[in-house]
């Protein structure tokens, strides 16, 4: 597995979420326990390239939602020069 991958899906980050991507959740209906049990959190802006394998300039944030198991992950990306987002990369870990 990704060493930062494995980061993110520790508890350290448990609860790591950007007001924005929680604010997105929730507009899905996602409850704080569905968010919590899914693993699903924010990327630090420093972490993203090295989960892409690539850097991306105007990724200013990232959102991580893993699934399956072992869990392979979905990033979902917010880009900077737009409100547009959309699924950038899917792989198992």
């Amino acid at each position: 597995m990704n060493p930062h991958l494995e980061l993110l899906l520790s508890n350290v980050y448990d609860g790591a979420l950007a007001s924005e991507h929680l604010v997105d959740l929730r507009k899905s209906a996602l409850t704080d326990a569905m968010i919590a049990e899914q693993f699903i959190r924010s990327v630090p802006p420093s972490m993203i390239g090295k989960l892409l394998g690539f850097d991306m300039p105007g990724i200013r944030s990232a959102m991580l939602c893993p699934f399956g198991r072992p869990p392979a992950a979905l990033w979902t990306i917010c880009d900077s020069r737009s409100s547009r987002r959309s699924p950038t990369r899917t792989g198992t870990a």
